[in-house]
């Protein structure tokens, strides 16, 4: 009510609530989309990791790969096991699920 005593529209729309604009949860979208997703995640600051994976992708040792990477808790090329941040693991995570899914 502030902003229109001074000319200004309403900051929430209450249309706009109504309308189904939300973008979709990541398990959602096709899993091609889910595996750049999360490869872009990991990219950003293993490069690395994801030219590993992307060559390893549909064979046993590209699981085997992941879930060390995941267990271990460190990054094969720096060679210390401080672990990975949170939205790596996540995608991590997410790549080793997909990765047996389409793996059967």
């Amino acid at each position: 009510m502030k902003n229109e005593a001074w000319g200004f529209p309403p900051l929430e729309d209450p249309e706009e609530w109504q309308m189904d604009t939300w973008p979709m949860p990541l398990h959602d979208l096709p899993l091609n989309h889910q595996i750049e997703v999360a490869l872009g995640v990991v990219g950003t600051r293993h490069p690395h990791i994801v030219k590993a994976v992307r060559a390893f992708w549909g064979y046993p040792e590209g699981e085997d790969y992941l879930k060390k990477l995941i267990f271990d808790g460190s990054d094969p090329k720096s060679h210390t096991r401080e672990g990975f941040r949170p939205e790596v693991l996540s995608a991590l995570l997410s790549l080793q699920a997909i990765h047996v899914v389409t793996r059967r």
